[in-house]
């Protein structure tokens, strides 16, 4: 940026020495830059000037039809502005200490040039982002945005509650927010009956989930309703026909409603079904197979098959509750070792957070022949169990399903019909499995698809697996914002948590641990 900067000072003659610039982001797929500024509030920024340092920025970047974002803003020297502005920074970066101080912990004097910020925290706060270099960092991030020098101090808050007294009132305020927050649902479903093929991929699933479940994306999803909202649209597709020119598709979006919750969804039919599709009308029942995507933070299935169905009045579920077991059966828990472990939840010595106190969690990953839980089966379980702020224990079992692994999933996972075969039945091994999340918080990436295949063996054997559940998807993308996507990889990757052997499950159930371990603390002291 220093280069740029350099760069725009010996092209212009100067005349832009009354902006800053804030930040640079190159977006490769678009092949667009957006640079940011901020100028004096005496700047004439003309929009001569803004197309001349648009050109500016080309020529020192070089890159053939580069497309240039400028976003200029008002250098506003003012405290309600400076305070919006440290709100931001620590929201983003220290969210939950950021959640543990008011307007009047943060005292702001303006002298001409010069900028004193004191921001008053408890001492383990102070201590914390003492250690983080945290004085220096926001003098920087508020001395980008401003033309004045920044003085930035911390001080400990007096006159308060004593340490111990104010820490266990906020890690109480934090349990109940992790707990409440990140908790999701679980899942319902319910039966539908008497399937008529209409049109793409055949479907024999009879037990789908209730639509108010469906929060996040997903593939290989299976759900029912009444059609709603039916409309035909077209788009310029980007093939071209046999003249050269751009060609005319059609394409359907309409609405499922099943009585508990609504879904959006779209279906681009092949010349073939297109005229079939037609026959489809509102108010008929069906039940659609496709992939949930996320588009403009809207949840759309794109459809990959339709039946026609009957959706009864919903039953009640007539289980017969099993109990836990006195003992393991067929599989026991292994103790977790790591030589890299620490308990990273001593805020001080033998003082972890209470919400890894008062709760045991149990973090786990299935490996599925498919992706639809009624009609697929699991080949893998693996979990761990966090006591205390650590990882204590491990749970890992392969499981010889009644049907052949088909070879995508073999080469995705590794798992062989030859490694299964004299493995134990998800029969045998679900009482286990239960036994060890008894009493626990159950945790899982995207948790939506993995408890739904739980949940159905769980009905089968009479499991009642009624856990409180957390989603380190939902909590990563709310807690690290800005990331390409939210698979578990990329989310390890962004917080240093090593994830090998992927796709195996006892691997992603540690990784997925270990991210929400992390994420746990940093909304803590982060």
């Amino acid at each position: 940026m220093d280069e740029l900067i350099e760069y725009i000072k010996t092209n212009t003659n100067n005349i832009y020495d009354d902006i800053k610039i804030v930040s640079v982001v190159y977006n490769k797929e678009l092949n667009s830059i957006e640079i940011k500024v901020v100028y004096k509030s005496s700047f004439n920024f003309t929009p001569e000037l803004r197309e001349n340092l648009c050109n500016v920025i080309k020529n020192f970047i070089g890159i053939p039809n580069l497309k240039v974002d400028l976003k200029t803003k008002k250098s506003l020297l003012d405290g309600g502005a400076i305070y919006e502005l440290i709100s931001y920074y620590m929201q983003k970066n220290y969210a939950s200490i950021y959640a543990t101080i008011s307007k009047s912990d943060v005292e702001i004097i303006i002298n001409n040039d010069l900028v004193d910020v004191t921001i008053s925290l408890i001492e383990v706060f102070y201590n914390y982002l003492n250690n983080k270099n945290f004085e220096t960092e926001l003098k920087e991030f508020l001395e980008r945005n401003y033309f004045q020098n920044f003085v930035c101090n911390l001080k400990v808050v007096d006159g308060k509650e004593n340490l111990e007294t104010q820490l266990n009132q906020y890690a109480k305020q934090f349990e109940e927010k992790v707990i409440s927050e990140f908790s999701v649902p679980k899942i319902e479903f319910y039966e539908i009956e008497n399937l008529k093929p209409f049109v793409g991929n055949k479907i024999e699933t009879l037990k789908v989930p209730q639509l108010k479940f469906i929060t996040s994306a997903e593939g290989g999803l299976t759900v029912a309703g009444t059609v709603e909202f039916l409309i035909k649209k077209s788009f310029t597709s980007k093939r071209k026909n046999q003249n050269g020119e751009f060609e005319q598709r059609e394409f359907y979006n309409f609405t499922l409603n099943d009585g508990y919750g609504k879904l959006q969804c779209v279906y681009f039919p092949t010349k073939e079904t297109l005229a079939k599709f037609e026959e489809l009308k509102n108010g008929d029942k069906v039940v659609a197979f496709g992939d949930v995507e996320e588009y403009n933070q809207r949840l759309s299935l794109k459809v990959k098959g339709v039946s026609y169905c009957d959706i009864p009045e919903k039953k009640e579920e007539q289980v017969k509750q099993k109990f836990e077991n006195e003992n393991y059966v067929y599989i026991k828990p292994e103790p977790y070792v790591s030589m890299m472990q620490s308990n990273l939840f001593d805020i001080q010595a033998n003082n972890t957070l209470e919400v890894l106190k008062n709760n045991d969690f149990v973090v786990f990953d299935l490996e599925t022949t498919g992706l639809d839980a009624s009609s697929c089966e699991i080949i893998e379980i693996g979990a761990c169990k966090v006591h205390d702020g650590k990882i204590t224990e491990t749970f890992s079992c392969l499981i010889k399903p009644k049907e052949t692994i088909p070879k995508e999933i073999t080469d995705l996972t590794g798992i062989t019909n030859e490694m299964v075969k004299n493995c134990f039945s998800i029969k045998q091994v679900l009482q286990d499995f239960y036994k060890f999340t008894r009493n626990s918080v159950l945790v899982a990436h995207n948790i939506s698809f993995d408890f739904r295949f739980v949940y159905l063996e769980s009905i089968k054997q009479g499991y009642v697996f009624d856990n409180k559940q957390l989603d380190t998807l939902n909590m990563s993308r709310i807690r690290i914002p800005g990331l390409k996507n939210y698979k578990l990889g990329t989310v390890a990757k962004s917080l240093n948590v090593s994830l090998e052997g992927a796709h195996r499950a006892v691997n992603d159930a540690t990784a997925t641990a270990e991210v929400f371990i992390k994420i746990a603390y940093d909304n803590m002291l982060n």
